[in-house]
């Protein structure tokens, strides 16, 4: 995943983040967009290796929600819980 992340994903991703650390966030598009090392990224933003670990771990949660969120409309009609 480090490196390969596209950056408009990157942003997407943290529109739905509770993250709002500017210098995590910015720790997060080095090393998922960019590819530079944990600690590379936690040396440069001043961030903890462990709440960058933290940060991770809910980007990935996220992620794995949107991917959820697609299957289910693939397999359902496009059914939403606001009325349009």
């Amino acid at each position: 995943m480090p490196g390969k992340v596209p950056e408009e994903l990157f942003w997407l991703l943290m529109e739905l983040s509770p993250l709002r650390s500017e210098k995590v966030i910015r720790a997060l598009k080095d090393f998922l967009v960019l590819g530079y090392t944990r600690k590379e990224v936690c040396e440069k933003y001043d961030v903890s290796y462990g709440y960058l670990s933290l940060a991770l771990k809910r980007t990935r949660h996220i992620d794995d929600i949107v991917c959820q969120l697609v299957k289910y409309n693939k397999t359902n009609t496009c059914e939403s819980i606001c009325e349009k």
